[in-house]
C-alpha cells in the first residue's frame, strides 16, 4: 500500500550533471543506466553493467534526420567523450523522473516521449532507460532515466557534434548568475512544473484521480515533511543485508504512518458516505486535525484537478457527496458552495464568506459555466416564532428532512443550519423548524412547497419575513388556498 493520499500521484523530477572533474564519464553512466556493456574510445576503458538487474527497457531518441550512429549507445557516447577536450568538461546532462503506478503499461512510451520532446526540439539526443525496482511496499516503483547530449549534431565535425555547447538545452534546467533567466534553480521549477503537467494529462486520459504537484508541501501549505532522500544504490545495500539502515529506517517509519493515516482517511470517508445526518466523522480528541482530512479528501475525489487552498479541511464543516451528480459542502462560517454536474455550475450562497468564494473558484476548473452567486430571495416562518440562534440538533435535522421527502421532494440534505431542499434550476429552500428562506429565483414550485410546509408543520398559517415581491405575494396566495 502506498503512502501517498488517495489524490496524490508521484512527482519526482531530479535533474543533475555529468562531470569529468567529479570522476565522471557519460559512457560509465550510460552503460550502468542501460545495463549494458560499453567501451569508451577515448580512453579505451570497459565499463560492464550487464548484469544490473531491474533495467526493462533502453533505446535512444534523437532529432529527425540523426545520422544512423546516434542510435548505437557506444558510438554515441564514445562520441561525447571524444568532442569534449576539458578535464573538468560537462559530458552530459541527466533528467530522472517518476513514472506514477496509475500510468498503465501501454503509455509510458507515449508519456517519456513527451517529456522528452523539448530537448529534441532543440536538438539534443536522449538516452533513455527504464528502471523497475521495487518500492518499500513492494510495488512497482518504475521511473526512467533521460540521458541527454550537451552539444548539437554536427555532420560537419569529426566526432559529429558541434564546437559549442548546445545553449537551449542549457536553458531548460539552468538558471541564474551567467545562465541568466531569472533565479538559481527557477529553471529547474518550470521544468518540473512542465512535467507535471504531462503526468497529469495522462493520469486524466487513464482515468485516473490521483493528481501531481510539482510545488514543495511548504509552498501548499501542507504540514508533512518532505522525506530524507534516498538513492537506488542505498536501497539495493538495505535489500542485501536484509535489514535498515538509519536513513531508510527513519523513512520506513514516515511511510508507515503515512500509509496508517490513509487508511484511516478512507474510513472516515466511508463513515461519511453511508451516514444518515450531517455526514461527518466521530470527533476526535487525540488528533483535532485529522477530522478534517476526509473532508477535504472528498472534495478531491469529486475534483481532482481543483488546487484547493490550504488548510482548506480546517474551513469545512460538512462535505455532502452521496448524490452522485451533486457535491454541496457547508463551511464553518454558513456559506454554502455546490456544485451541479448536471448544469455544470458551481452556486455560492449563504452569507458572503471570502474562503466560500475561494474554494468555489477553484473546484470551478472542473466545471463549465464557472460560479453563480444566490442571493436569498425571501422567508417565512410560523407565526410568533422567530428565528432559531444556534445550530439545528441532528435527530430534529433527520427526522424534518424525512417529512420532505415523505412529501416528494426527492434532492433533500440535512445540516446545522437546516435542511436544504432543491427545488426546480436553481431554487431552493432552508428550513430550521420554524423558519424557511428561499434562496434564488421565486417558482411556483418554492411557493408550493413553502405552502405545504405551513399546512403540515404551521397548522396552515405562516408569516412572512422581511421584504417580498408583491408580485410573489399574489402568487403565493392562491397556493396557500390550495
Amino acid at each position: 500500500m502506498t503512502s501517498l493520499p488517495d489524490h496524490e500521484a508521484l512527482c519526482h523530477v531530479r535533474a543533475s550533471v555529468i562531470q569529468r572533474s567529479r570522476g565522471k564519464s557519460s559512457v560509465a553512466a550510460a552503460a550502468y543506466r542501460a545495463a549494458a556493456r560499453l567501451v569508451d574510445e577515448r580512453t579505451g576503458q570497459v565499463w560492464d553493467y550487464s548484469r544490473k538487474k531491474a533495467v526493462t527497457d533502453s533505446y535512444v531518441m534523437a532529432p529527425a534526420g540523426a545520422p544512423a550512429w546516434v542510435y548505437d549507445r557506444e558510438s554515441l557516447w564514445s562520441r561525447v567523450e571524444l568532442a569534449e577536450r576539458r578535464r573538468d568538461a560537462q559530458t552530459a546532462r541527466e533528467l530522472q523522473v517518476a513514472i506514477p503506478r496509475d500510468l498503465p503499461r501501454s503509455s509510458w512510451g507515449a508519456f517519456i516521449a513527451d517529456v522528452a520532446a523539448p530537448y529534441l526540439d532543440a536538438g539534443a539526443v536522449a538516452d533513455v532507460a527504464l528502471h523497475e525496482p521495487r518500492a518499500a511496499d513492494r510495488g512497482e516503483q518504475p521511473h526512467v532515466h533521460m540521458l541527454l547530449t550537451v552539444r548539437k549534431l554536427d555532420p560537419a565535425s569529426p566526432t559529429g557534434f558541434a564546437a559549442k555547447r548546445n545553449e537551449a538545452v542549457n536553458a531548460l534546467l539552468t538558471s541564474g548568475g551567467s545562465h541568466g533567466g531569472g533565479a538559481r534553480g527557477d529553471a529547474l521549477t518550470r521544468e518540473r512544473e512542465r512535467i507535471a503537467g504531462i503526468i497529469n494529462e495522462h493520469l486524466r486520459a487513464a482515468g485516473s484521480k490521483r493528481r501531481a504537484d510539482h510545488r514543495s508541501y511548504e509552498a501548499r501549505g501542507d504540514p508533512r515533511m518532505p522525506e530524507p532522500p534516498m538513492s537506488e544504490r542505498r536501497m539495493a545495500a538495505v535489500r542485501k543485508r536484509r535489514r535498515h539502515d538509519r536513513r531508510t529506517a527513519v523513512v520506513a517509519g514516515i511511510r508507515e504512518v503515512r500509509r496508517l493515516d490513509n487508511e484511516l482517511t478512507r474510513m472516515e470517508k466511508e463513515m461519511a458516505l453511508r451516514v444518515k445526518g450531517f455526514a461527518r466523522a466521530p470527533a476526535r480528541k487525540d488528533r483535532p486535525a485529522h477530522q478534517q482530512d476526509y473532508k477535504a479528501s472528498l472534495l478531491r475525489d469529486r475534483f481532482p484537478d481543483a488546487i484547493l487552498p490550504p488548510k482548506t479541511g480546517n474551513a469545512l464543516y460538512m462535505v455532502d457527496v452521496r448524490d452522485p451528480r451533486r457535491t454541496r459542502a457547508l463551511l464553518r462560517d454558513g456559506a454554502w458552495v455546490e456544485a451541479d454536474d448536471e448544469s455544470g455550475t458551481v452556486s455560492l450562497w449563504g452569507p458572503h464568506s471570502a474562503s466560500a468564494a475561494t474554494l468555489a473558484e477553484a473546484i470551478s476548473v472542473s466545471t463549465v459555466y464557472g460560479v453563480d452567486r444566490i442571493e436569498r430571495t425571501a422567508a417565512a416562518g410560523k407565526p410568533g416564532k422567530g428565528r432559531r440562534k444556534g445550530g439545528m440538533p441532528e435527530e430534529e435535522a433527520i427526522s424534518l428532512a424525512d417529512r420532505w421527502r415523505r412529501r416528494g421532494f426527492a434532492d433533500v440534505s440535512e445540516s446545522p443550519a437546516g435542511v436544504r431542499v432543491g427545488l426546480d434550476g436553481r431554487s431552493r429552500l432552508v428550513d430550521s423548524g420554524d423558519h424557511v428562506d428561499l434562496v434564488g429565483p421565486v417558482s411556483d414550485a418554492a411557493l408550493r412547497a413553502l405552502a405545504s410546509k405551513a399546512a403540515e408543520d404551521w397548522g396552515g398559517t405562516l408569516e412572512l419575513d422581511g421584504p417580498w415581491p408583491a408580485e410573489a405575494q399574489a402568487r403565493l396566495w392562491p397556493e396557500c388556498q390550495r
